[in-house]
């Protein structure tokens, strides 16, 4: 009895040592706010075409869902998931700002992509 006495209060001082080890914080830091410079044209062919190749679009979106992100194809495929009226709720700049497909866009491309259809997403 006094062996159980003993080891117990060694197991509890056990546990609780290893519950407060374990408990681990990441801070989370929030992206740098990405600023595109007044006047400054974001160009279809330059800055959002490149997405497609750089994240391998055109691997899933060959003409997946009606999408065709294929070079020849991928601004009218756009054409149905682009909201200029409300460039922020349009599916296409929705669905690129989240990780999809274990890809995430840069802060840079993403603002590139809402610049873009607010300038009116234009095929230039």
């Amino acid at each position: 009895m006094k062996l159980f006495k003993t080891i117990i209060p060694v197991v509890v001082a056990f546990v609780f040592a290893c519950l407060l080890s374990s408990c681990e914080y990441e801070t989370i830091k929030p992206e740098p706010a990405v600023v595109i410079a007044p006047g400054t044209v974001v160009k279809f062919s330059q800055s959002i075409l490149p997405i497609f190749s750089k994240y391998q679009c055109t691997a899933c979106h060959p003409n997946t869902m009606g999408l065709d992100f294929n070079p020849a194809n991928a601004y009218a495929s756009l054409q149905k998931v682009v909201n200029t009226a409300s460039p922020a709720s349009s599916m296409f700049y929705i669905q690129m700002s989240s990780t999809h497909n274990g890809k995430t866009l840069t802060p840079q491309e993403r603002a590139n992509i809402l610049e873009w259809i607010k300038e009116g997403a234009l095929n230039n």
